[in-house]
């Protein structure tokens, strides 16, 4: 349910704050920016909370590097399924075929962030044309490309951090439900209790009945 999901969400929230640079105030407003492509591509919620931990920890922010990044996300989603120009550029900064970029997206969507991220940096740290290469990919503006490389700076720790994140939320969601079978057990318990006490005061009831009976008829 909604609390649960809540629950889940602060655990991830807590441990990748204290785990990373950033804070636990950018990791939620960082996340909120890229939730709603994240789900475009069909990653989890501890998978978008460790990305925006990711890019918050090397300093991007959310009001700008959060919506730069969310576009950037779109864009991939729908190359994957529409293929053409976008996708091979994208294919081409990742280093690989368009087939296999398409599948990872679909497949893997955080692994296809990093390669992506890593693709821009080896074009970057090799004297390439970055803004060319995302041009190609309809990802235009020097700003966007400035913000996107230092996104990139990300990537060596997005994995480890994404687990990080997934970890506790996977941890949280075993207290709950153990607190859920614990609380169930104890109302169980109650219930046959109370069964039990109706039981014993019927019992009681039908030896007391002629009893009083009897009492009644001599006042």
């Amino acid at each position: 349910n909604a609390g649960d999901e809540f629950g889940r969400m602060g655990s991830a929230v807590l441990k990748l704050g204290v785990s990373t640079a950033a804070t636990e105030s950018e990791i939620t407003s960082m996340g909120m920016r890229l939730a709603g492509a994240g789900k475009v591509m069909g990653m989890t919620t501890p998978h978008v909370l460790g990305l925006a931990a990711a890019l918050s920890s090397v300093g991007v922010r959310a009001e700008v590097g959060g919506t730069m990044m969310a576009q950037v996300m779109e864009i991939m989603a729908r190359a994957a399924e529409e293929g053409g120009d976008a996708l091979l550029g994208l294919s081409q900064i990742a280093g690989v075929t368009m087939a296999e970029f398409s599948r990872t997206i679909k497949t893997d969507a955080t692994g296809a962030i990093v390669q992506f991220f890593e693709g821009l940096k080896a074009i970057d740290k090799e004297g390439g044309n970055v803004f060319r290469a995302l041009d190609n990919v309809g990802i235009e503006g020097r700003r966007v490309a400035v913000h996107l490389l230092q996104a990139a700076g990300a990537s060596e720790k997005l994995a480890g951090w994404i687990d990080i994140g997934t970890q506790a939320w996977e941890e949280n969601s075993a207290r709950t439900k153990a607190t859920t079978e614990i609380y169930s057990t104890f109302i169980s318990q109650l219930k046959l209790t109370w069964n039990n006490l109706k039981d014993i005061f019927i019992t009681i009831g039908d030896e007391l009945i002629p009893v009083l009976r009897i009492f009644n008829e001599t006042l």
